[in-house]
């Protein structure tokens, strides 16, 4: 049995672990959702969700994980250039990472700022809010 074997037999098991106590702990959320139901009624705060408020949480949450990968690659970048030990391959493999890398941080920062315009600002006009 190699490596990848003994790695996805461990996953099958970590999700089959997952999956049961999910099922487990149904009844469980499902009583800290009325829970919370409750004190938002009490607190007079305002629980209904349209379609904008959705889109707009989706689109922020995929912006914010293309953030965290580009981030990431720069950081792996500088790694690679620090420990380059002198190879021009390494460091020019690195600095290019570290440019397109920045690069994809300014259109993710540049996207994340027009979502948040345009569907917080202008959609939620045609949603009545």
């Amino acid at each position: 049995m190699n490596f990848f074997s003994k790695i996805n037999i461990a996953l099958a098991i970590f999700a089959g672990n997952l999956a049961l106590a999910g099922i487990g702990l149904a009844a469980e959320i499902d009583n800290v959702l009325n829970d919370l139901s409750n004190v938002a009624d009490r607190s007079q705060v305002n629980t209904s969700v349209n379609f904008f408020d959705i889109t707009g949480r989706f689109i922020n949450l995929f912006l914010v994980f293309l953030g965290t990968i580009f981030l990431i690659l720069v950081i792996y970048a500088g790694l690679t250039w620090m420990t380059a030990g002198g190879n021009e391959e390494k460091v020019k493999k690195a600095t290019d990472l570290i440019s397109k890398g920045a690069i994809g941080l300014a259109i993710i920062l540049a996207a994340y700022l027009f979502t948040n315009y345009l569907v917080f600002k202008q959609l939620t006009f045609f949603a009545g809010d």
